[in-house]
């Protein structure tokens, strides 16, 4: 398949048509997938790094915004670590990454861009749902006012249900991030390709999706052991968003056709 302009994403053989080559990637490729997610680490850390900081703080500071800053947060991260992903494929292809590969984003249509906010609101969406239903509509405001606030203290049992939904309802979104950014397709086949491929390769999304939360869970532990530990905690909060999306481009790399 041919490329187009670095930072832009691939037009597919048109061949495919409304096809989807997905392959389904066996755990005895797990240190192929170790390597093609340490690859673009290794080429460009300082970039990478630097890039992922640069999105990483202000998307963290939109939780402070009371109400809307949760899902505010997610639609933003959606988009941002999209084009962050781009910048992770250049670097695994030995390419520089820059801000163009963050601009991707800016080519999308509308309903991929639509459909990319939505995929990042849903999940917290339902996560919220679920707190309404079974700690009810006063304790779930109260939960979101702690959320926003530096000092505010939100309750642990209540925070282990949100993680716990927002996980389980990202499941079927495992792929938008890479699909997105690498592939130029509509929104609705954008979609079809991401299901597709959490289909085919369901065992890896929930074997991802578990050793995420319990990193997760961990950090948590940790920062509410004192300072010292709380900046630990943080570090690794950085280093396992950065290895998830390398993660999952290394995945989406093997699971769909080569470019």
């Amino acid at each position: 398949m041919s490329r187009s302009e670095p930072g832009s994403p691939v037009e597919p053989d048109s061949s495919l048509g409304w096809r989807f080559a997905v392959r389904r990637v066996s755990f005895s490729e797990t240190r192929q997938l170790l390597q093609g997610t340490i690859a673009p680490l290794r080429a460009a850390p300082l970039r990478l790094i630097g890039m992922f900081l640069l999105l990483w703080v202000p998307i963290e500071a939109l939780i402070g915004l009371e109400d809307l800053g949760l899902f505010l947060k997610e639609a933003v991260a959606a988009v941002a670590f999209t084009g962050y992903t781009c910048a992770l494929d250049a670097a695994s292809r030995a390419q520089p990454p820059d801000f163009s590969h963050l601009g991707v984003i800016l080519r999308f249509g509308r309903d991929k861009l639509i459909l990319l906010v939505i995929s990042g609101v849903v999940p917290i969406l339902i996560g919220m749902l679920l707190l309404y239903g079974v700690w009810g509509q006063e304790a779930t405001a109260g939960f979101l006012r702690d959320l926003s606030r530096t000092a505010g203290h939100p309750s642990p049992a209540m925070a282990l249900d949100l993680r716990a939904a927002d996980y389980i309802a990202s499941m079927p979104f495992t792929f938008v991030a890479p699909v997105w950014a690498l592939y130029h397709w509509s929104g609705s086949r954008s979609m079809a390709a991401n299901l597709l491929a959490c289909l085919v390769n369901w065992r890896w999304v929930l074997v991802t999706t578990a050793a995420s939360a319990l990193a997760d869970t961990l950090f948590d532990w940790l920062s509410e052991r004192g300072e010292q530990l709380a900046l630990l905690a943080l570090l690794g909060v950085i280093a396992l968003q950065m290895l998830s999306l390398a993660w999952i481009l290394a995945l989406a790399q093997r699971s769909f056709p080569a470019r």
